[in-house]
């Protein structure tokens, strides 16, 4: 992917600065969506009776997704620019950190795009836009939870002319391979899944971004139906969506859990954003611990696993590692993901993290209260660590050798799975021990994969042993801790190629 092919007009912290909306060219006024700019030293104007108000920028995407479902929903609105370079009193009142989206209900203010879609399909009439079969429901939140983390790729891409997105190649595999597999038009029927991250289609489509056939007739069946209303027989014609493409990451740096995907699904609060320089940190959820981390770590992984393996109600927002905001520096000073913040305490380390999450909130322990299982649950761990510190030397160097340590640790895993004759080290469901490990057994076959090795030849006295891990790894994949958490080889490969690439 062209980062200078896919966003090379203007960099949108200088629209920001320099093009304030208030010169932006009037939307049309015969029509519902009779939008104009406000700027400092103006009045805040009157709700219209009947209507919810949308305060936005043209050219945001966050802006766009949340009108669209406004469009869609058939629900009566306008929408009103504000001047971004000069916002009125009256607008940072409404939304202390003068970022957009703002949804003003009459009622309610709403300052978060992915919230406000979710609040407008809740709370107003009509065929439900989000998905009630929970395979879909999950598989919808797994796509929105990739498309959230664009935005930091969208920046990389207009800084780096010949930079290519893991993240994003990512992202649209697994849409495509949903379109594929669910055989309709759309994600859904009527999908809140759609306005969410067409803005972002729209934006690669228009650049060529090389997306396959069967992705661009979404994006182009989305702009007839979803976008353009005079096409769908809607009301007024879509004047936020412009064919300039403009990179959301500026537009909206510090908009809180916005990218939050609050409960959308209520298997879990997995709201992925990513935070920058600049950003202001995103206050917490009453009830909710909040887990900072990125999408590919496995030391992120097992933490938010433990989150849902005990029903712990989260969110989870995703930091730019690049670009880290002065807050998140402030509670990690080393700079370094997981942490998790729980309004009263922070911690940096995934393993203090799941047994501080495992001590201190209900349900079933995850952790084993025979004395000699958690000895040796110790050992493990102690030993796996060991290992973890390695694994990247498999991706980087393909005649690298196992050490000793490593040998050790399977070994002892291999022997105490077969001595325990469970399905997992924690018995019949998985134990603190299981997804502490589990992460790397994820990403085990990428290092081959990478290197053209296949897989591992197993000696015959060892296949019996080999069959217990083998079995342990079926078994784990089934989890819902699991399968909420996992990227799929396929993505895994093209992470881990991108990024060596992008280390050379």
């Amino acid at each position: 992917m062209s980062g200078g092919e896919i966003l090379s007009a203007v960099h949108p912290t200088e629209i920001r600065t320099s093009i304030s909306p208030s010169s932006a060219v009037e939307l049309n006024t015969t029509c519902e969506l009779a939008n104009y700019a406000t700027e400092a030293g103006s009045a805040q104007p009157p709700l219209e009776p009947g209507k919810v108000r949308l305060y936005g920028f043209e050219y945001s995407p966050y802006v766009q997704r949340v009108h669209m479902v406004l469009i869609t929903k058939n629900i009566p609105h306008d929408v009103k620019n504000i001047d971004l370079k000069n916002k009125p009193d009256w607008f940072l009142k409404l939304n202390p950190a003068g970022k957009v989206p703002v949804l003003d209900t009459g009622d309610k203010v709403l300052t978060e795009s992915l919230e406000i879609v979710v609040f407008l399909d809740k709370n107003y009439p009509g065929t439900s836009l989000r998905n009630t079969d929970p395979e879909k429901s999950a598989k919808d939140r797994e796509i929105v939870e990739k498309f959230e983390g664009l935005r930091t790729e969208f920046h990389e891409a207009i800084k780096n002319k010949d930079y290519q997105s893991p993240v994003t190649i990512a992202c649209l595999s697994l849409f495509q391979s949903e379109l594929e597999k669910r055989g309709t038009t759309f994600l859904a029927d009527k999908s809140v899944t759609g306005p969410r991250i067409e803005p972002w289609t729209q934006a690669q489509k228009s650049d060529n971004l090389p997306l396959d056939h069967q992705v661009t007739n979404y994006s182009s069946r989305v702009e007839l139906e979803e976008v353009n209303p005079h096409l769908s027989g809607g009301r007024v014609e879509n004047h936020l969506r412009k064919t300039t493409p403009i990179h959301p990451t500026e537009i909206r740096t510090s908009i809180s859990p916005s990218s939050a995907v609050e409960q959308v699904y209520t298997t879990s609060a997995l709201a992925n954003y990513a935070t920058e320089t600049g950003s202001a940190q995103p206050p917490l959820e009453p009830g909710k611990v909040r887990l900072y981390g990125f999408g590919f770590s496995p030391y992120v992984q097992r933490v938010h696993m433990v989150l849902i393996a005990k029903n712990i109600p989260h969110d989870v927002k995703s930091i730019d590692l690049k670009n880290k905001p002065d807050w998140f520096l402030k509670l990690n000073p080393a700079g370094k993901v997981p942490v998790l913040d729980t309004g009263d305490k922070v911690l940096t380390e995934s393993l203090d993290i799941i047994v501080y999450l495992d001590q201190n909130y209900p349900g079933t322990s995850l952790r084993s209260t025979d004395p000699e299982k958690s000895a040796k649950d110790k050992e493990i761990v102690k030993k796996f660590e060991e290992y973890a510190k390695e694994f990247r030397q498999f991706f980087t160097d393909k005649d690298f050798k196992p050490s000793e340590g490593t040998r050790a640790f399977f070994s002892l895993f291999q022997s105490e799975l077969e001595k325990r004759g469970t399905t997992f080290l924690g018995g019949d469901s998985p134990g603190l021990v299981d997804y502490i490990i589990w992460p790397w057994f994820e990403r085990m076959k990428v290092a081959r994969e990478l290197h053209g090795k296949g897989d591992v030849e197993i000696p015959e006295d060892k296949k019996t042993k080999a069959a217990k891990i083998e079995a342990w790894k079926n078994n784990m994949e089934q989890q819902k801790a699991v399968k909420e958490t996992m990227h799929t080889l396929e993505e895994h490969l093209k992470f881990a190629k991108i990024r060596l690439q992008n280390q050379k």
